[in-house]
């Protein structure tokens, strides 16, 4: 059996969750590095293409809408003459 001496001077490798911790709070941290700013043409550029992508989706989704409305407005009016053609000829018999 080893003595204590031998068993500190070579400790076993456990890990622990003090140890991770303790690990993780010595890491070195690296310096924020600021980003060069846009020019005014790339911000005005930007501007102009959010603007026109938010245009084309307003148009999508108001020719969506109207195609739906006016498909339940047609749906709506035709319901109302469901059945009438088997009435009609059972009349005429």
């Amino acid at each position: 059996m080893r003595n204590f001496r031998d068993v500190m001077a070579n400790p076993p490798e456990i890990a622990t969750r003090a140890e991770l911790l303790n690990r993780l709070s010595a890491r070195d941290r690296p310096a924020p590095v600021r980003a060069p700013a846009p020019s005014l043409n790339e911000r005005l550029e930007a501007v102009r293409a959010t603007a026109n992508h938010n245009e084309a989706r307003i148009a999508i989704l108001s020719r969506s809408l109207e195609e739906a409305d006016g498909g339940l407005n047609h749906d709506f009016s035709q319901s109302s003459l469901k059945g009438r053609s088997r009435t009609d000829f059972e009349i005429c018999r």
